[in-house]
């Protein structure tokens, strides 16, 4: 038997149910669409209530804004027949029927500062009574950070720094149809797109196995509201240290957005940028005029409010977030960067020269390396290590943060730690007829080998003789094999450019997903361009380099 304490039976005498608090980042329908969370009329109880007359209004009702959504409170009539049930209106408009012991309501999917006015009407054995007084409720945009921010107060240029890195980690819940690992390279390429919340570069956003600073989930429809009473089925949203993607959304886009012209491609790229900005302390704007670009934490997913749709936040919006994380503002810069610079028939490679995390171009010409530390220009320097004939790589061999060169001589590893001229390591490794490639297999900092024939890849973790660690077949003959962190999880995945087309996966034992981009002609290189934690495409075709900055999806 269940012992009751008084205060127990007193919260069940007076029907007082709790509330889940507010999530603070949902995109939300225009009224009268919104979905509201309550059970269904019981039927059955109060089967004793007077059925003489109607019941009198509900007295003291109160409306709470919360974000996009807003809760209705109401007290029992103090006379006439005891309520079967009650209806709330919203804007004189039946938005739930709920049973007698209710004394409050959560209607969700409300457009941020948009006054709403609730009505509560008792019903009774003879029928609906007289509404109360209307109350208005005003839905706010606030949204609490979910993260430690910078020293309040600070101001943009104060007190900021270089860098600042976060990382978060992919999840789902539900029955998941979408591509999981085309999910999380989208994702990984969106968060560090210099358009986006890396602000430029100086925010970096990196993918780990678990937990992190933030968790993005691929969620069902039906399972967003279990996030929180707030959240609906029909948009995303953002509670706490989860930002909730909804695979509705994410498949289908929303009439908004199309109608506005955006693609699906597109609206992706807005809805993680949107729910991350609440969890980066952004609340929600409104269009600032027509015909204006809306600011991404504008509820675009609703209405466009007579603004041209955009993905990307605006200035202000950079500014308030750099604020709140002391991150400096850089300028977002072109789509792609180019330089002209070596000669036809060069061997071409990208890796990080100098240690500063930004990975630039390099050329090997018989036996002469000549490397520079920016894409756009500047002076090269140059030193001899191997001879005409052999195969250059580069890696962090040693896993100190900068990388190293080396040349393949056959089966024969010639490596440097530096970008210089000086002392090698040597071993064998390999078939002499299958390519060379370097990178971090394991995720463990430094780089390994591997060779690739015909799309046969045979990899170890370290830079030294020794068995192969790992097999796998990914492309086919005539392809480019170029790995990378496609996904920003440390780890560089295989990668294959087939003409203009590249295969980004998210794993090391890719089946059919990941990314599917095109990007140039000519020799294929990766790198991290601006530092972030994801490899991006580039091109080398005679004499010319592009570099792509921008996520390769629209």
């Amino acid at each position: 038997m269940t012992v009751r304490t008084p205060a127990v039976l007193l919260s069940v005498l007076l029907g007082v149910l709790s509330f889940a608090p507010a999530a603070d980042g949902q995109e939300r329908p225009a009224a009268p669409t919104a979905t509201v969370t309550t059970p269904t009329v019981d039927a059955g109880a109060d089967a004793d209530a007077d059925a003489a007359g109607v019941p009198a209004a509900p007295s003291e009702v109160q409306g709470v804004p919360l974000d996009g959504a807003a809760t209705v409170r109401w007290r029992p009539p103090g006379e006439g027949p005891r309520p079967t049930g009650y209806v709330v209106r919203r804007d004189g408009e039946v938005v739930a029927r709920v049973g007698p012991r209710r004394r409050e309501l959560t209607d969700t999917g409300l457009l941020a500062e948009v006054p709403v006015t609730y009505t509560v009407a008792a019903v009774g054995g003879a029928g609906e009574g007289p509404e109360s007084a209307a109350v208005v409720v005003v839905p706010s945009s606030d949204s609490e950070p979910g993260f430690r921010s910078a020293e309040a107060g600070t101001a943009p240029g104060e007190g900021q720094t270089e860098q600042r890195a976060f990382t978060y980690s992919i999840a789902t819940r539900g029955t998941i149809t979408a591509d999981v690992e085309q999910f999380s390279v989208h994702v990984a390429h969106t968060l560090n797109d210099p358009r986006g919340w890396s602000l430029g570069g100086s925010m970096e956003f990196r993918q780990v196995a678990s937990g992190g600073d933030f968790t993005v989930w691929l969620a069902e429809a039906s399972t967003v509201p279990s996030f929180s009473a707030v959240c609906s089925a029909t948009y995303s949203c953002r509670v706490g240290r989860n930002v909730i993607i909804n695979q509705t959304r994410w498949l289908q886009s929303t009439p908004s957005w199309t109608g506005g012209g955006g693609d699906r491609e597109s609206y992706r790229h807005y809805v993680v940028v949107h729910e991350t900005g609440h969890w980066l302390g952004s609340g929600h704007l409104t269009c600032p005029g027509p015909g204006q670009l809306a600011p991404v934490m504008q509820q675009q997913s609703i209405s466009l409010q007579g603004c041209a749709r955009n993905g990307w936040p605006l200035g202000g919006e950079r500014a308030a977030v750099s604020s709140r994380t002391g991150a400096t503002v850089r300028p977002v810069g072109p789509e792609s960067d180019s330089t002209v610079w070596g000669q036809v028939g060069d061997q071409v490679l990208a890796c990080d020269w100098n240690g500063d995390g930004v990975d630039t171009e390099g050329v090997f010409r018989d036996g002469t390396w000549y490397v520079r530390d920016s894409l756009t220009g500047g002076e090269a320097r140059s030193f001899t290590f191997g001879r005409a004939g052999d195969v250059a790589v580069c890696g962090d061999w040693n896993g100190t943060g900068g990388d190293g060169i080396g040349v393949v001589r056959g089966s024969r590893w010639f490596l440097r730690n530096r970008a210089s001229a000086g002392v090698f390591f040597s071993f064998l490794f390999g078939d002499e007829r299958a390519r060379p490639v370097a990178g971090d297999w394991d995720g463990q900092g430094g780089d390994g080998i591997g060779r690739v024939r015909d799309g046969r890849w045979k990899l170890r973790s370290t830079p030294s003789a020794g068995p192969v660690q790992w097999r796998l077949t990914y492309g086919r003959a005539g392809d480019q094999f170029v790995p990378g962190d496609w996904d920003g999880d440390g780890v560089d995945e295989p990668g294959v450019v087939r003409g203009a087309t590249w295969f980004q996966p998210a794993t090391w034992w890719p089946g059919s997903g990941g990314l599917v981009v095109r990007y140039g002609a000519g020799a294929a290189i990766a790198g991290r361009w601006d530092g972030l934690a994801v490899a991006k495409p580039g091109r080398f075709l005679d004499r010319l380099w592009a570099f792509r900055r921008y996520s390769p999806t629209p």
